[in-house]
């Protein structure tokens, strides 16, 4: 056993381990022995070294099924076809990033059964149809959605088939998590 495998032993074996809630003071610290506190900034973890602190975050997952809750759920949100601005639709998460982790869920208004996962950008032409849908970053705190002029949508076994639904409005649903990655 090396070095780390013994005192991951030794503490494991201990059974007293506990968490502050509060952040730990230099002076109730030993030389590069960690400590857990659970304080307004959440579970951290705090070892001393060369008579300095070091801190270190925990992210939270959902212990069930290794998943975490979104950042930002939008819930259902309907979106109409159109070239007008007002079919132009914002996303307001307030995560104050561009760089997120995105799920985009759409549910056919008119069959409200089916729930498609589609892609940050779904475009598909048809002849003289317009049909998708474009989301981008327009800043920091918020997503533009902005559908297609004819369709947002359009589904079936073979795109083009006589059979094809087109889908004018939709309910749209965002999920987004922070990735802690900057700009």
């Amino acid at each position: 056993m090396d070095r780390f495998q013994q005192l991951m032993f030794r503490s494991k074996q201990s059974g007293s381990e506990k968490v502050l809630k509060r952040e730990p003071k230099l002076n109730e610290l030993s030389e590069g022995v960690s400590v857990f506190a659970h304080t307004n900034k959440g579970l951290r973890q705090y070892t001393k070294y060369n008579n300095v602190i070091y801190e270190s975050a925990f992210n939270t997952i959902n212990k069930a099924d290794n998943t975490s809750t979104p950042d930002y759920d939008s819930g259902w949100i309907t979106v109409n076809n159109g070239s007008s601005t007002s079919a132009h639709v914002d996303f307001t998460h307030n995560l104050g990033s561009k760089i997120l982790l995105i799920q985009i869920y759409l549910k056919d208004t008119g069959n409200s059964d089916r729930i498609f996962n589609i892609t940050a950008n779904f475009e598909a032409g048809y002849g003289t149809d317009d049909v998708g849908l474009w989301f981008y970053h327009e800043t920091v705190n918020n997503i533009a959605c902005c559908p297609g002029n004819t369709y947002i949508f359009k589904y079936d076994n073979t795109p083009h088939s006589a059979s094809a639904v087109n889908v004018a409005q939709a309910d749209i649903r965002i999920l987004a998590w922070k990735t802690g990655v900057g700009e």
